[in-house]
């Protein structure tokens, strides 16, 4: 089929419709999208990896499917603490490690300076069409307190999205 052009009336006018059981292949494409943010404050005083609040899941509708996987949160570190923020699927604990967002080598402040946003973006291959689990962790590596959502000025909002791309 070179063109596909859908009937110019009645109740389907300019549709193209895939029959039930057909498969329609559009590699690259975004199949479904997944929102959501996170507003509420978690403070980490001590050691071991703790969730951020910001997660999120999708289902995929094939097992090829990539998942890309974009982050913005908020972190916020106290005097001189060092923490590593993580990217990982699953629930903590049991989970996979995807990328580790900060290294420790970054966000160091002496000020408790606001850092707005972390940007972030991984694109994911999960081989499953089960309900897939993303979310972020923070660790405190040394120093006092670090703030995930919110800090010593107030609160803030994180954000996912998850996207399902055709392959």
């Amino acid at each position: 089929v070179e063109n596909l052009k859908g009937l110019s009336s009645g109740g389907n006018a300019n549709k193209i419709i895939v029959p039930s059981g057909q498969t329609l292949a559009a590699p690259g494409h975004v199949i479904q999208t997944v929102y959501n943010s996170h507003n509420t404050g978690v403070t980490l005083s001590s050691g071991g990896a703790v969730e951020t609040g910001l997660a999120a899941s999708i289902t995929p509708k094939f097992a090829s499917s990539k998942i890309l996987v974009t982050v913005a949160q908020n972190i916020q570190t106290s005097g001189s603490s060092y923490c590593q923020v993580c990217l990982r699927r699953g629930t903590i604990g049991s989970d996979t490690l995807l990328s580790i967002i900060v290294t420790p080598e970054g966000y160091n402040n002496s000020s408790d300076e606001e850092i707005n946003q972390l940007p972030f973006s991984w694109l994911d291959s999960p081989s499953t069409t089960s309900s897939t689990r993303y979310f972020v962790s923070m660790e405190r590596l040394s120093g006092t307190t670090i703030y995930a959502q919110t800090s010593t000025s107030g609160t803030s909002v994180s954000t996912i999205v998850l996207q399902e791309i055709a392959q």
